[in-house]
Order: C-alpha cells, then structure tokens, then sequence
C-alpha cells in the first residue's frame, strides 16, 4: 500500500523526470491527500495525470476521452510512471494530429 508521503514523492520525482525530457510539468496537491501530475501546453495547464483508477490516467483539456497509461496506480518507481505518461502523450500526439 501507498501512503501520502510516498505518493507525493512519487509524484515529484516523476514530473522532475519529464522536466528532464522537455516537459513542461509539475507536481500539485489536488486536496485530500490527491496527489497529480499537470502537463502544462503553450498558455495553460493541458492534462492533470493521477491514480483514480487502477492505472495512472489523465484527463484532458478539451477531450472528455481523457488517457490512460499502462501503469499501474500503484508503481514506486517514478521513472516507469514518466515514460508511462510520455508514451501516452506520444500516442495522443498522434490521435489528434
């Protein structure tokens, strides 16, 4: 099981990764120990990827079909939930091209 403090971490450490690779994302506290990534597009926040399923997912400005990775909601290692989250920004990147 997966406290706060880890999820946080876990949360940091991921988005510090996608810095690493050129995306614009952050941590945040979403309220209630919630914890998410927010990729952010040229002028605003674009998608807010969390675990509120069973797998890391994100919802999507302006696309109610949202993303879904193939990371499990539960990983401890920051760097499969980045390269989730990139391969599920690839595969949107060419579902609305």
């Amino acid at each position: 099981m997966t406290n706060e403090t880890d999820v946080e971490q876990i949360t940091d450490a991921a988005a510090a990764i996608l810095r690493r690779c050129g995306v614009s994302a952050e941590s945040e506290q979403t309220g209630g120990g919630t914890y998410c990534i927010v990729i952010s597009g040229v002028d605003e926040p674009r998608f807010w990827f969390g675990t509120a399923d069973t797998v890391w997912a994100a919802q999507v400005a302006d696309d109610a079909r949202g993303l879904r990775t193939d990371v499990l909601a539960n990983e401890q290692d920051p760097g499969r939930v980045a390269q989730g989250i990139l391969r599920a920004l690839a595969d949107y990147s060419t579902r609305v091209s």
